[in-house]
């Protein structure tokens, strides 16, 4: 009846694993569907980057962007998003309307193409999150559920940026953490910023 010392440590191993998975969903999302003997095999959309704008004061809104990339052979559209820290959360995109760009809630979703990626940005398709139940703080971590009407649903941890940060791959918020181990596809982020700045 007595457990050998190495079964003990394999337990205590799956526990401390199973623990980072649950407290980094971004890594799990991006290597569950991975694997060949798990039942999430035909994990289609991953989502990268993903930041909220940080607010202040009494605003009871803000946006939240990323790029969804889509491995597989069909087209899926995000069809509705989830966020516990508002009381409504939507898709939105912007028109113009008599010269005057307006925000819009996006009907129908927003497409993914088979084997490509899209962004949701500032200024173009966006998360909107509304009724917001605090501040959103520079360098605080907010979880997104995202719903895919390939039945899938993406957890992500979004970092709150400041405006200026939006985008840019950096974080000037003063926490000094470092996220570069649990984003490992910030290598296009710099390239990314300076098209941004030669964009405006």
């Amino acid at each position: 009846g007595l457990n050998p010392p190495g079964r003990k440590i394999g337990l205590l191993v799956s526990i401390i694993l199973s623990a980072l998975l649950l407290a980094f969903p971004a890594i799990a999302g991006d290597t569950v569907g991975g694997s060949a003997d798990n039942a999430a095999s035909d994990t289609v959309i991953s989502v990268h980057q993903a930041e909220i704008r940080a607010t202040a004061g009494a605003m009871t809104a803000t946006g939240g962007y990323a790029r969804i990339e889509n491995t597989g052979h069909q087209d899926v559209t995000l069809v509705s998003i989830d966020a516990g820290f508002a009381t409504k959360s939507e898709i939105h995109t912007m028109i113009a309307e008599d010269g005057v760009m307006k925000m819009r809630r996006l009907e129908g979703g927003f497409v993914i193409p088979a084997h490509g990626e899209a962004l949701l940005r500032p200024g173009g398709n966006h998360l909107m999150f509304i009724g917001l139940t605090g501040v959103m703080k520079p360098g605080s971590l907010q979880q997104i559920f995202l719903h895919f009407d390939n039945g899938e649903m993406v957890s992500v941890m979004a970092a709150v940026k400041k405006p200026a940060d939006i985008g840019t791959g950096h974080d000037h918020s003063g926490t000094g953490h470092d996220h570069s181990g649990t984003t490992p596809d910030h290598s296009d982020a710099s390239a990314d910023a300076r098209k941004m700045r030669s964009d405006s």
